[in-house]
């Protein structure tokens, strides 16, 4: 029984790994499809391996940009481009639609206060360079920014 159980931890990190996301992650999306699909779940505890996956991988951002903290465009450029993120597009059309400011940027993007420059670097970035597809909107759903 044991030896299943670090049978599937170890299948759902390599699949983590592949794809460089989070074995939790792996875990809930397994677990929604078998719910989908009237199979049962895996029932495991893995937050001891995936506490090692992590100090294994390292953060995903020493990755992306190589150690060094990136430039406001270098961080817009990979969002864009390895996450084919559209999120700049529609945060880009709602400072310009109402007017806000760079703390907008620093508190939708939860940038902490340590980071608040990289917000001020963006909001002019943003409001110079995109904005030009008006399929995507940015709505704040909840609370007061």
């Amino acid at each position: 029984m044991m030896r299943m159980v670090g049978v599937k931890v170890n299948k759902i990190k390599e699949i983590a790994m592949e794809f460089m996301i989070s074995p939790f992650t792996v875990l809930n999306e397994v677990n929604k499809y078998a719910q989908s699909a009237s199979l049962a779940p895996i029932e495991i505890h893995i937050g001891g391996a995936v506490t090692n996956f992590n100090k294994s991988v390292g953060l995903l951002s020493s990755h992306l940009f190589e150690g060094v903290s990136p430039s406001p465009e270098k961080y817009v450029e990979v969002c864009r481009n390895i996450f084919k993120s559209k999120f700049f597009v529609a945060l880009t059309r709602y400072l310009q639609d109402t007017g806000a400011d760079a703390g907008v940027v620093h508190r939708l993007m939860k940038i902490p206060n340590a980071y608040f420059r990289l917000a001020d670097n963006l909001y002019p970035l943003l409001s110079r360079t995109f904005g030009e597809d008006p399929s995507y909107n940015l709505r704040i759903l909840i609370g007061g920014l």
